[in-house]
């Protein structure tokens, strides 16, 4: 005797409920054994948190940070939601070919994003605004990748321009969610893109600096004798009280309820954050 629709249907919600269960309980399993055979250890403690509205600003340091998949959030702070374009080429300025962008700093309050300089009037951008009109801009994250953004209006521009000192025409741009978008590198290599979209993060959400690293790269270092801070090198998460490049053996870390995998070591230019010259070579 064959089955009834309603049957059918009742087999195929538990053949469903079935995988889903199998599948939750293999991952439970997997990181139990994993858990077990390379159990955590206490390594260091987190001594700054830092987020970066803006792709390339200066950092805002926070004293608590709730970590999602696209980076740090603190209030109405979130990691890169807002980038600036060329817009001859539509490509993403980052302090890389242009190093006043570490000049900027943000905040968000009540909506509001304000941008400042040490030396420019403060530029206001009513994010709620910008939602509304829904001006929608694609850029180039980097090469074959896309991103989209919405246009935060012409005095922005204006302002960007200028604090740039540069010709081209610029665009702020707010990152917000639901923009299409093309997979990141990171992504790519986790085929797990969906996570990471819409976000103005060429890599990784996250960098963290081990403090003590920082403290013996000073000792052996013959710049300027300048000593070299953690805002220099724009992590996310600094950690202290650990062995000097301890950090070259973490595979994964553990911070409160939250885990992170270590994805590779990131190469970092050295600025003076108040003049922004690249500082490409140190002598050590």
């Amino acid at each position: 005797m064959g089955l009834s629709r309603k049957e059918w249907l009742i087999l195929g919600a538990s053949c469903a409920t079935s995988a889903v269960v199998l599948h939750y309980t293999a991952k439970f399993v997997r990181q139990y054994i994993k858990d077990r055979k390379h159990p955590y250890v206490t390594v260091g403690q987190v001594s700054e948190l830092y987020i970066y509205p803006l792709e390339s600003c200066r950092g805002r340091q926070v004293n608590s940070m709730i970590c999602e998949e696209y980076g740090g959030k603190h209030e109405e702070l979130e990691e890169r939601h807002f980038v600036m374009v060329d817009m001859r080429t539509k490509a993403m300025i980052t302090a890389l070919t242009h190093p006043r962008l570490v000049l900027v700093d943000c905040d968000v309050t009540d909506g509001v994003l304000t941008l400042t300089t040490p030396e420019s009037t403060p530029i206001r951008v009513n994010i709620h605004k910008v939602v509304k009109e829904n001006k929608i801009i694609t850029y180039n994250l980097c090469e074959n990748v896309k991103r989209s953004g919405l246009d935060c209006g012409t005095a922005a521009a204006e302002w960007c321009t200028r604090t740039l000192q540069i010709v081209a025409p610029v665009k702020l741009l707010y990152c917000v969610d639901g923009l299409a978008a093309q997979p990141s590198i990171l992504g790519k290599c986790l085929n797990a893109w969906s996570q990471y979209q819409n976000q103005c993060v060429r890599l990784t959400p996250y960098i963290s600096i081990n403090q003590e690293s920082l403290n013996n790269l000073n000792s052996h270092s013959e710049s300027d004798g300048v000593p070299a801070t953690t805002r220099h090198f724009r992590p996310s998460i600094v950690i202290d009280e650990c062995e000097p490049y301890d950090e070259d053996k973490w595979m994964e870390i553990r911070i409160g309820n939250c885990e992170f995998d270590c994805f590779e070591p990131c190469a970092r230019l050295l600025f003076t954050l108040e003049t922004t010259i690249i500082m490409r070579h140190i002598t050590l």
